[in-house]
């Protein structure tokens, strides 16, 4: 079979890279778009933070004056003159925040009271919540202060009022607080990666063929159906494996490289032997494999049943959203707590197995699920594509 297999498989891999669209679509694709966009993305996040950090436009009404002398300090802070409705000039972004001070917040302070200040800003705005973090942090010194006077008034140190000593722990296993971004950005964009890759491939082969009544000839050469048919599919899969790994590698080096771009989701920084380890390799290429043999034969399928290379192309876009649906599922779920019927589950499993490797909690038994599974799904794909490819009514023209 392979031998016979062996020149459909030879002569579609040569046809598929001579294509242009191919290389755009299955090798350029994976290996700039995607580390464009994260660089893209990690760029924006970034000069959004400093942007909003440097230059904070403000408006007080601090009768007391406290406050105000206390926040003059922080070059950040721009004070502008009083805004009749300050609601309105945060929502227009003409500043980011209006502090409002009490009236009574001398006096407060020397009966010993708690000093109320009201403090207006747009959770809904990104800026306005970054500026509003550099206050409160301005803010948290002052109140320090002042605490520290009244206890030095009162004769007290500090520990009078933390009759508590507190120390936190992280249980986290290494590399698991970094993991849970790149658990959620790398399966989604292996798993559009893996469809987009194998798509002009699998449209191509089977629907366009019969457009263009190649299929009808080619199946009635010597060969046979069943090598032509193996031929094709293991096209589909070389070419939605490449697809994938050429994406894996290009997220790796852009995470592993440059994670400064990503100060919030990465602040280790180096997470190359945190996460990147040969276990995580060996385990990501065994569900790529699988993955990309059921995703191709399930293209195959459906090229195998449409009428015509556009109608292909449509119906194949909707597995593009299809795979995209178990990432978002699992986004919330921690990694420790997937239940284990997810692990038997076409696509969700893949996902799943993904969020424990990036979490650093690699179970054996979850893992031969997977493989199980997977396998299993791999097959019944497989069956459903010959079962399709050898009835006359979707072959012939």
């Amino acid at each position: 079979m392979f031998k016979l297999s062996w020149p459909i498989f030879k002569k579609e891999m040569t046809d598929l890279f001579r294509d242009r669209k191919t290389w755009m679509t299955s090798i350029l694709l994976p290996m700039l778009l995607y580390p464009a966009i994260m660089f893209l993305l990690g760029f924006i996040m970034q000069s959004t933070v400093e942007d909003a950090q440097s230059d904070i436009p403000m408006t007080i009404d601090d009768p007391s004056g406290i406050i105000e002398a206390h926040l003059s300090h922080e070059e950040a802070f721009r004070l502008l003159p009083p805004r009749e409705d300050v609601e309105q000039a945060i929502r227009q972004g003409e500043i980011r925040f209006h502090v409002e001070v009490d009236p009574h917040f001398e006096s407060q302070l020397a009966d010993l009271e708690s000093g109320s200040i009201n403090i207006y800003y747009d959770p809904s705005n990104s800026k306005s919540e970054i500026a509003y973090a550099v206050l409160r942090e301005k803010l948290a010194q002052k109140s320090t202060e002042l605490l520290e006077k009244r206890l030095a008034a009162l004769g007290l140190s500090g520990a009078a009022i933390e009759p508590l000593e507190i120390e936190v722990v992280s249980v986290a296993p290494k590399g698991q607080e970094v993991g849970s971004f790149l658990a959620f950005i790398i399966p989604l964009f292996l798993l559009i990666s893996c469809v987009s890759g194998g798509l002009p491939a699998s449209t191509d082969l089977v629907a366009g063929e019969k457009e263009r009544g190649t299929l009808e000839a080619l199946m009635t050469t010597p060969v046979g159906g069943g090598p032509v048919m193996a031929g094709k599919l293991l096209t589909v899969m070389v070419m939605s494996f490449l697809s994938t790994i050429l994406t894996f590698l290009s997220l790796t080096f852009v995470f592993a490289v440059v994670p400064v771009l990503f100060p919030l989701y990465l602040p280790e920084g180096n997470i190359i032997s945190t996460i990147f380890t040969p276990e995580f390799f060996l385990v990501s290429v065994i569900m790529l494999v699988l993955v990309s043999a059921m995703i191709a034969a399930v293209q195959l399928s459906i090229s195998t049943v449409a009428k015509s290379f556009k109608e292909a192309q449509a119906y194949n876009t909707i597995v593009v959203f299809a795979v995209m649906l178990p990432v978002y599922l699992l986004m919330m779920t921690p990694a420790v707590e997937i239940p284990i019927y997810y692990f038997a589950l076409p696509v969700l499993n893949v996902v799943a197995i993904f969020k424990e490797v990036f979490a650093g909690l690699i179970q054996p038994l979850h893992f031969f699920i997977t493989i199980g599974s997977s396998l299993f799904f791999v097959v019944a794909a497989i069956v459903l594509f010959a079962f399709l490819f050898k009835k006359e009514q979707f072959i012939l023209k």
